[in-house]
């Protein structure tokens, strides 16, 4: 990373994850330096969890999304929270297909790498780098009643399920 960042440890994110993924809109990037895509996501999660109270970052991610192929195929990812000023960049990201278009190009953002490869992009404020340790597929059938009744019926009918990406947290850069 460049020197516009400082290292933190992920114990020492400030952030409210619930607005981190549902009000900023994070920008989660996977691929590498020849071939890589990204997209907005809304819904995730920072914690911890299994031995050793590993540090991880969770997304949420459509099939539909051209994104999903890249987290499938990599091992690693990344979690990038922008500013407001860069609002109607990561609205475009979200609502454009890389399948169609370079939107790094299109939005006029900056992408680096780290030193695993991973994609990130020197406009945000936070980038979480993550290794990806397991990987589901949602199951409606799982759902609590509760959340069918009031939710999903109307939210859900004709979406296609989402994968869900738990990544134990590599790496925490923050601006300066």
């Amino acid at each position: 990373m460049d020197n516009t960042f400082v290292s933190i440890s992920p114990k020492d994110i400030k952030e409210n994850p619930i607005k981190l993924f549902g009000d900023d809109w994070a920008v989660v990037a996977a691929g590498t330096k020849e071939d890589f895509n990204e997209l907005t996501v809304s819904w995730g999660a920072l914690g911890d969890a299994w031995w050793d109270n590993m540090p991880i970052a969770i997304v949420f991610v459509s099939a539909t999304r051209y994104t999903q192929k890249y987290l499938e195929a990599n091992d690693t990812f990344s979690i990038n929270v922008f500013p407001p000023e860069y609002r109607k960049a990561t609205a475009y990201i979200g609502s454009h297909s890389g399948r169609n278009e370079d939107k790094v190009a299109a939005t006029g953002l900056k992408v680096d790498f780290t030193e695993s490869n991973t994609p990130v992009f020197p406009e945000s404020r936070l980038i979480i780098e993550c290794r990806k340790v397991y990987a589901h597929d949602l199951d409606r059938s799982k759902f609590s009643e509760s959340l069918i009744g009031n939710y999903a019926q109307k939210k859900f009918q004709g979406v296609i399920p989402h994968t869900v990406y738990f990544g134990e947290i590599i790496n925490c850069w923050l601006k300066k």
